[in-house]
């Protein structure tokens, strides 16, 4: 008997590509600066390094200043992105555009499914689904939509290019000019890269690419997590793909995520999901923390310390980035799942079923909290920046603004 995976099935609905030649346009770094005082968190953990940490000042004691309500997609909180003042949302149907400041609509763009109709009977949605967060890129938003790989205008949300697959996607990280996500496009499942302008192929990664996902990248490399059997760990150059080093870190007794968190520092790459590993940049293992079995699922790095949650023991504890040894622990009660972890100059966000805590970064005492929203399965990291703080939660997305002190010192610290 042959079962259909949800690859398989999308992969009968979507299974048609974009014919193209491989090209080598040159990479170019990503110099978007994300902080709390520029406003950008461009990918899901914020910049292509994934740390999920801003080093300037954010509001302390919010309140709501506008929220908004969509159709979450599967187990997920609503996926978002923000820059440029437009934060990037994408639900069951669409992908839109709010500004920030107001939660106003400025576009919405919906890919319909090349079998609406059959869709439609069977109960399903006549639109392609957005399962991924977007990332913003300059000024294109690439989103995932289904079995497809699709590039916005950030302004108007016309439609600049279109890449079909033959399976689901399910990783997509944006670096500078370069798109990387994994698929089966023509019967090749590969790890692929495409110019975000163009939409052009840069290159694909073949050897052992099935169900290898892109998790960081910094400077001139990319690194990856193959998932099928255990992880398989490896950094590549990100103009060619070519693997640099593979690393097969041993997990006795301990399920390991299908889909493991990344984030890269100047200092090293950290990787999480049932166990979290600290590698050097040379691919040697500086330390492990295992704790409960979905520990390192949602973390953040910061202040050389990264801060991630046991959900087993339903706390938040801070690990020395450089060796691994334990600051402090905080018991936080209904911890979502998945959830995130960010955090900001003086303050980590954890999330959890109805918003998030705001913990001291230094020594995990709480100093605020948001817990107004319905209590939802999924909610999505915290956004933190100089003027507001930003949330999924379920399928609503909030605004909150400060009523209180900003935490942090200088320009960047001012309330607005």
């Amino acid at each position: 008997m042959t079962y259909l995976t949800r690859r398989r099935l999308l992969a009968v609905a979507g299974g048609s590509f974009l014919a193209a030649g491989t090209v080598r346009p040159s990479v170019v770094r990503s110099t978007q600066r994300f902080d709390g005082a520029t406003a950008a968190w461009p990918g899901p953990h914020g910049g292509a390094r994934g740390t999920a940490a801003v080093p300037s000042a954010t509001p302390t004691d919010v309140t709501v200043a506008w929220e908004r309500e969509y159709q979450a997609p599967s187990i997920y909180a609503v996926p978002i992105a923000l820059g440029a003042g437009t934060l990037s949302v994408g639900d069951r149907e669409a992908l839109g555009a709010l500004e920030s400041a107001t939660g106003g609509e400025r576009w919405s763009y919906a890919l319909p499914h090349p079998f609406s109709q059959s869709r439609l009977e069977l109960g399903g949605s006549l639109r392609n689904s957005v399962r991924l967060p977007p990332w913003i890129a300059d000024d294109r938003v690439v989103a995932v939509f289904d079995t497809n790989i699709c590039a916005l205008s950030r302004s108007s949300g016309r439609l600049q290019w279109r890449v079909r697959t033959n399976t689901a996607i399910d990783s997509l990280l944006v670096t500078g000019n370069t798109a990387i996500f994994d698929a089966r496009r023509s019967g090749t499942e590969a790890l692929w890269a495409l110019d975000t302008e163009t939409g052009a192929e840069r290159w694909r990664y073949t050897d052992d690419g099935d169900h290898r996902m892109a998790i960081g990248a910094i400077d001139d490399r990319l690194y990856t997590v193959r998932t099928d059997a255990g992880w398989v760990v490896a950094a590549h150059d990100l103009a060619t793909g070519a693997v640099e080093w593979r690393r097969t870190p041993e997990f006795e007794g301990r399920a390991l995520s299908p889909r493991p968190r990344g984030a890269v520092t100047e200092d090293g790459l950290y990787v999480g999901g049932g166990s979290l590993v600290a590698f050097d940049h040379d691919g040697t293992e500086r330390w492990r923390g295992s704790f409960g079995t979905a520990f390192g699922r949602a973390f953040a790095v910061a202040h050389e310390t990264v801060y991630a949650v046991d959900d087993e023991a339903g706390e938040v504890v801070a690990l020395e980035a450089a060796t691994g040894d334990r600051r402090w622990s905080t018991g936080v009660s209904n911890p979502a799942r998945p959830g995130g972890v960010s955090a900001d100059a003086e303050t980590v966000y954890v999330s959890t079923t109805d918003g998030f805590r705001a913990l001291a970064a230094e020594s995990g005492d709480e100093r605020f909290r948001f817990d107004e929203a319905p209590t939802a399965s999924a909610s999505g990291p915290v956004i933190p920046t100089a003027e507001r703080l930003y949330q999924s939660v379920g399928d609503r997305v909030y605004a909150l603004e400060g009523a209180g002190e900003t935490v942090g010192d200088g320009e960047e610290g001012t309330r607005v």
